[in-house]
């Protein structure tokens, strides 16, 4: 499990981990994700898995939106477990 977390974080979240102590948390995973974001910060659904324990990120998105809020999609390369590229989404709020 060690490795795989090495691996999770150099390749997703080589920043995030230190604001850990930083992360809202309120006990609302929906608002914790939204003013994640507000304060600027950029998600990715396995960045969303390990910093706010949702598996649900798109669905988190998608009800933000349907609110008002002007939510980004940016498609970024990242390599799989075979080393090949793949496009997963990161969101961000539009400023």
């Amino acid at each position: 499990m060690r490795n795989l977390f090495k691996t999770i974080k150099n390749v997703f979240i080589p920043k995030k981990l230190e604001e850990l102590e930083e992360l809202p948390n309120t006990g609302n995973i929906h608002q914790d994700v939204i003013t994640y974001l507000q304060k600027g910060g950029t998600l990715t659904s396995e960045e969303a898995k390990i910093l706010f324990g949702t598996s649900r990120l798109s669905s988190i998105i998608n009800r933000a939106r349907r609110r008002g809020l002007a939510i980004k999609t940016d498609m970024i390369d990242v390599p799989n477990r075979h080393g090949n590229l793949i496009k997963i989404a990161q969101y961000s709020i539009i400023r």
